[in-house]
């Protein structure tokens, strides 16, 4: 499988424009992916991250925060190039 399927598009996607927390992509993606669930996000943040596609950052005065994950550059080019594949179109 590919690092960016549909789910970590969607992911990548809920970071496309600034930093965003697990409690903040979760509902964004199971909105529009309806096989999404808590346990599928995590999985999917976390194999972004491994993978370099997502990065964290841990807010002021947060010890062991979940932080707010960010898209690195390595991240934003998949997600351009799978665009085509997953982003809605204007039909949708």
């Amino acid at each position: 499988m590919s690092v960016v399927d549909r789910l970590s598009w969607e992911v990548l996607n809920a970071t496309a424009d600034d930093s965003e927390s697990l409690e903040q992509i979760v509902p964004a993606v199971c909105h529009l992916v309806s096989e999404a669930n808590v346990s599928a996000v995590a999985a999917a943040v976390s194999r972004l991250e491994e993978s370099g596609l997502l990065g964290r950052r841990t807010a002021p005065g947060e010890l062991d925060g979940e932080g707010w994950f960010h898209m690195t550059a390595t991240g934003r080019a998949a997600w351009l190039a799978a665009a085509d594949r997953y982003a809605p179109t204007p039909a949708d």
